[in-house]
């Protein structure tokens, strides 16, 4: 068992993006559900495109800081405190390592989303139904 207030890993394989969130609840592994989590940092960018159909942009929304909501687990987060620096300070840089990723693919398509995304533009924003909150 995992207690309440431990850092975790969880990602969303679905939006395929990570973070480290702080947990909410204590958790049990083999229970087969996704704990209640408070993001805390950033690890992975939501990826903008379909998960099949690479080819498709689906512009997805980060979770904002603080946000609450039940995410997959993946693991403990290994040290007792979080990564130097603020949640946009990882965001920024969850940011730039997928902008670099783009660059080297040629995916001029998603570039245009993360320069959006940059400049704070979204199509639409990300919202947590009542299960999730």
């Amino acid at each position: 068992m995992i207690t309440k207030g431990s850092l975790v890993v969880v990602s969303d394989h679905e939006r395929m993006e990570s973070y480290i969130a702080e947990l909410l609840e204590d958790y049990h592994c083999h229970r087969g559900t996704s704990p209640t989590v408070r993001i805390r940092r950033m690890l992975v960018y939501p990826k903008q495109t379909a998960i099949i159909y690479n080819d498709i942009i689906t512009e997805r929304t980060p979770l904002n800081e603080n946000d609450e909501t039940r995410m997959p687990f993946v693991c403990e987060w290994p040290l007792d405190t979080l990564p130097d620096g603020s949640y946009p300070e990882s965001v920024d840089k969850a940011l730039g390592d997928y902008i670099t990723e783009a660059r080297e693919t040629n995916r001029y398509d998603v570039l245009a989303v993360l320069a959006r995304h940059q400049r704070g533009e979204y199509r639409r924003g990300r919202q947590l139904t009542p299960i999730h909150i």
